[in-house]
């Protein structure tokens, strides 16, 4: 199990250092409807990670459950790597030049007026339509998939990739609900500077995972 947990573990913290949904969670957080709409982003959002790495990791099981599928597994490993080594590259080029303003996405300015369904639909969209999350999805659900651990094992390892994934989204709820005030200007800082290094760090973060899985894919076609 704890083998399980450390394969899944980069994978795990790449996902919670995703800047949108942590934008889109302060700006919630500053809106009017915060302690209705903010936990239901949260659950939405943990929902969708934990869907994620279910459905890919039974899908994993599946393909790759019986023997003379090392090849396979390495294969997918290598191309989920290039794919998110590709998205770096992509997010890097995108990323504001110096003395420009990062644009942010127009929706957000409709977050603030969401009710909690609608926050609930969005934690859960930003994670199913990002194709940068879904990739991850993808390589932590290959990674739980050849686990084939006991049911027990792996609600557990499930649990703590999702407490981790979504850390970063669960926290700034908490300091909310404990510390209101003394949380606030911090939000509005990490909010700004989130939405300046926006594509910086989702570069460096996919550069890293994607580096990670490329040379694990690697390391199995050598084994």
């Amino acid at each position: 199990m704890l083998e399980a947990i450390g394969e899944l573990l980069p994978l795990a913290v790449g996902l919670s250092i995703s800047p949108l949904p942590i934008i889109a969670m302060i700006v919630l957080l500053m809106s009017p409807k915060a302690p209705i709409s903010a936990p239901a982003f949260m659950l939405g959002w943990m929902i969708a990670i934990a869907a994620a790495l279910i459905l890919f990791g039974s899908l994993a099981g599946l393909g790759f459950g019986k023997g003379g599928s090392g090849g396979i597994v390495a294969a997918v490993k290598m191309a989920l790597g290039a794919g998110l080594l590709l998205l770096a590259l992509m997010e890097w080029r995108a990323r504001p030049r110096r003395g420009e303003t990062a644009q942010l996405p127009h929706w957000l300015e409709a977050v603030e007026r969401m009710g909690p369904f609608a926050a609930g639909g969005l934690g859960f969209g930003i994670y199913a339509a990002n194709p940068k999350n879904l990739t991850v999805g993808i390589a932590a659900g290959v990674a739980f998939g050849q686990t084939r651990l006991p049911p027990g094992q792996a609600a557990l390892v499930c649990l703590v990739y999702v407490l981790i994934a979504a850390s970063t989204v669960v926290v700034p709820v908490i300091g909310y609900f404990v510390a209101r005030e003394r949380v606030r200007p911090w939000l509005d800082e990490m909010r700004d500077w989130l939405t300046q290094h926006n594509a910086a760090v989702m570069a460096v973060l996919l550069l890293i995972v994607g580096a990670m899985m490329f040379g694990k894919g690697v390391s199995s076609l050598a084994g």
